[in-house]
């Protein structure tokens, strides 16, 4: 299909252009008519993830697996970051991240400082 893309004034012809394809990954928000091109919105949105669209909702089921994930803090991330996200959360939320009133003191020959001049 082809929509009329211009012309058609004065002495010109008319001008037609050929009807955009919607990608797999995609679904068509408005239709091709005789003056307006095709529109299309992507399933590969973050959106997708939390209120999955009826047009995507099967359309994409290995990007929400590689896409849609949530850490331990509720953080929307790549599925392959997710891991890595959860235990610094475990860290960050264990016994071994003690938080003091006051900083102990650090005995001599344990000071902060540049290790390579020792």
């Amino acid at each position: 299909p082809f929509f009329a893309n211009g012309g058609c004034a004065g002495g010109q012809d008319r001008i037609c252009s050929e009807c955009t394809v919607c990608g797999i990954m995609e679904y068509e928000a408005t239709p091709c008519t005789a003056g307006v091109d095709r529109t299309c919105i992507s399933c590969e949105r973050s959106s997708e993830c939390v209120d999955p669209t009826p047009q995507c909702e099967n359309a994409a089921k290995w990007w929400k697996q590689a896409n849609c994930c949530y850490d331990d803090d509720g953080v929307q991330l790549p599925c392959n970051e997710m891991l890595e996200a959860n235990v610094r959360i475990s860290k960050r939320n264990s016994r071994e991240h003690w938080v003091y009133d006051t900083i102990p003191a650090v005995e001599a020959g344990f000071e902060l400082g540049d290790a390579s001049t020792a």
